[in-house]
């Protein structure tokens, strides 16, 4: 009985050092740094799409890390929705709405879908991750069922990664940008009076700003609109608050007229303070008469950080943002003036830059979307060209300040831009949000399940004084059912080609204890419910039927996915170390990040790294524990049972010093036992640990 594993190695259908095309790469003299230059409007490298080429593996043995060599994460594009990945690192990289959705994570939320609460999981992700690539997959389902939801009919936000080359992904992403900070206010308003945040300035008139969510406290333009009749002057006020900015560009007036200024500074606060002309009747004067409407905020009201989308729909708006004479449209620093009673602030706020989303336009080819970002842990480390980086989805680079702002050509198209206060240290205070999961959790036993069999109830919760200290063990095993099947196409040659993979979601998830008097009963034995389509419950690898996972068919414990993944954040935090049998694709699949240190995988433990081969569950169970698994059906508590038994197996083994006879013996084993009875190849497949049935051997 033997296993098998594909060597990994590099795939994609691009390769950095391919410099084939027109585009000259240069180094500068004592420098190792990269400058392009660029010919024809060429794009670089380093902005271009990367395509996975799928493996029967899926993308477990693409090499992501030779296109990330840095300690930021990138995200993965291999499901659907993934054009978001750029707003989510721009998300992620400002520190005020990082600590707001952390936090939002550690409330009682009792949203099954919030874009908030999945916010939170993924910059948690990315923070944790170090430069290991993520993916965001439970922020980009909630995104889809949001988006098609009846209260939101917003089905041009999703994306199901097969569209025309024709799609507009900066109007797309630009659409979704206020989309997403929507959700974000409303969600967040989950206090019964929101912590305020913002420190009181001197003269501040935000009363309305510090009870609002928040989201709005950080983003919130908390205006006036000032309207004015043209016949008879009458002027009244309306309040108006708005999260983002969107830019308004100035039209060519006759010769004989002063032309607007069209720099950037005054181009946003024209947008910010925009004036407006439109028709009604006064109630004043009682006639059709034409009204001006303008927003009225003074200086220090503007808010902590500008969300801007740059409405960028025609070529004469375009080419404001092109370089000039080595000029670039966009600054780094820029100072803001608003206005109050129709009068312009003498004193301003400066601004900033921190990010920005750009859409790269290719020749033939899908356009595609990228985050620039000045990175907040990197403005202070001397090893790097600048803390400016480029994130193209999992491609991450360095760059200069220089090429972040620089627009040489048309295929770079800004769509979002973010500016932070130069004083927001001074203007924030996070104290007030809170900080930790309730770690109680693991000690309800929760199921909205409407026909639970208290005959089918495996697990304990802990009692208060078990809960888990850094360290403690615990062995965790997960089953999966398929959302979509894998797409693939044959080609002329007789080869199948893989497009995208299956989509897995997670169904079930045990947790035992690792140690102590109740070692190897669990604690969390939890079916997920799901509200969208299964395609496949995988039975005969899952154990999962039909009904299993519906809260009025299950007779099992059914848990929302959200409470799940809350509980398993909470021991990762705790500092619990995870064992199991091929953990690396489940922690993916169930899109949690849990750091080296804290997983023992018993499929690295019984591992010959000559042999290149990987023995599955079920083999090392029959040959160490001489226990027969999976005989029928996975389960997965018998399976987290049979690696926690293989780890302590291995430990013997060790302090008696004979793991090493041991481990070669079972690669003797596994290729040479022949059974008429108990016969089969056992793969250790990267997209799920299964045996594959054979003839007997004769």
């Amino acid at each position: 009985m033997v296993a098998f594993e594909v060597e990994r190695q590099p795939r994609s259908g691009l390769r950095f050092n391919d410099l084939s095309r027109p585009l000259k790469l240069l180094l500068q003299a004592g420098s190792s740094t990269p400058v392009f230059e660029y010919v024809d409007g060429e794009v670089p490298q380093m902005y271009r799409q990367v395509e996975i080429e799928y493996s029967k593996f899926g993308v477990e043995d693409f090499d992501f890390g030779f296109y990330n060599k840095t300690e930021y994460s990138g995200l993965e594009t291999h499901i659907f929705n993934s054009y978001t990945n750029s707003l989510l690192q721009v998300m992620h990289y400002c520190l005020p709405i990082r600590n707001v959705a952390k936090s939002h994570i550690t409330t009682k939320c009792t949203r099954e879908h919030c874009l908030l609460c999945e916010l939170g999981f993924v910059v948690r992700m990315l923070e944790d991750a170090k430069g290991t690539n993520c993916q965001s997959s439970n922020f980009c389902k909630t995104v889809g069922v949001l988006a098609l939801g009846i209260t939101s009919n917003s089905i041009e936000l999703v994306d199901y990664g097969r569209q025309d080359i024709r799609v507009d992904y900066a109007y797309r992403i630009q659409v979704f940008h206020r989309f997403l900070i929507e959700h974000l206010s409303s969600e967040g308003n989950y206090f019964a009076k929101n912590p305020p945040m913002l420190n009181t300035l001197s003269g501040s008139s935000k009363s309305r700003l510090l009870s609002a969510a928040p989201i709005t406290q950080l983003l919130g333009i908390d205006s006036k609109n000032v309207i004015t009749c043209t016949s008879c002057g009458a002027v009244r006020g309306k309040d108006n608050m708005t999260h983002l900015v969107d830019l308004t560009y100035p039209r060519k007036g006759p010769s004989n007229e002063p032309h607007p200024a069209t720099d950037f500074p005054s181009i946003l606060r024209h947008s910010l303070l925009r004036q407006i002309i439109h028709k009604a009747t006064c109630q004043q004067c009682l006639v059709p008469t034409s009204f001006t409407s303008r927003r009225s905020i003074p200086s220090r009201d503007l808010p902590p950080i500008l969300a801007i989308n740059a409405c960028i729909y025609n070529e004469e708006n375009l080419n404001l943002w092109l370089d000039v004479k080595g000029q670039t449209f966009l600054q780094t620093r820029i100072q803001l003036f608003g206005q109050a009673d129709g009068v312009d602030d003498s004193i301003g706020v400066e601004y900033v830059i921190r990010s920005l989303v750009v859409q790269i336009l290719t020749r033939d080819a899908q356009s595609h979307l990228v985050a620039i970002v000045r990175v907040p842990e990197a403005e202070r480390r001397v090893d790097l060209v600048s803390p400016w980086f480029i994130f193209n989805d999992f491609v991450v680079r360095n760059i200069s300040e220089e090429e972040a702002l620089s627009f040489p050509d048309k295929w770079k198209v800004p769509a979002i831009i973010y500016y932070e206060r130069n004083d927001l240290h001074e203007v924030l205070d996070y104290s007030g949000l809170p900080g930790s999961i309730d770690e109680t959790i693991l000690c309800h036993d929760t199921s909205i399940s409407q026909n639970r069999d208290p005959r089918l109830i495996k697990h304990e919760v802990l009692l208060p004084n078990e809960l888990p200290q850094p360290g403690s063990l615990v062995a965790i095993d997960a089953e999966f059912v398929s959302m979509q099947q894998e797409e693939t196409e044959f080609r002329s040659d007789g080869r199948k080609r893989v497009l995208r993979p299956a989509r897995l979601s997670l169904a079930r998830v045990s947790v035992l204890r690792g140690d102590g008097p109740k070692e190897g009963i669990p604690f969390i034995d939890d079916h997920i419910h799901t509200s969208e389509a299964i395609v496949d419950y995988l039975t005969e690898f899952s154990g999962i039927k039909f009904g299993d996972l519906d809260p009025h068919l299950s007779r099992h414990t059914l848990t929302p996915l959200k409470l799940v993944y809350k509980k398993l954040r909470l021991l990762v935090d705790r500092g619990c170390v995870f064992i199991g049998h091929g953990l690396s694709k489940d922690f993916r699949i169930i899109n949690i990040y849990v750091p080296p240190e804290q997983v023992i995988d018993t499929v690295d433990l019984y591992f010959l790294k000559p042999r290149q081969r990987r023995l599955s569950l079920r083999f090392l169970s029959w040959a160490v524990l001489h226990e027969h698994i999976q005989t029928d059906v996975h389960d997965s508590i018998e399976d987290a049972r049979s690696a926690l038994k293989l780890h302590k197996a291995y430990n013997d083994f060790k302090e008696a010093g004979t793991f090493d006879e041991k481990l070669d013996e079972l690669y003797t084993q596994g290729r040479l036992y022949v059974n008429p009875v108990f016969c089969y190849i056992v793969i250790f497949d990267l997209l799920r640990c299964s045996e594959l049935q054979t003839a007997p051997a004769i």
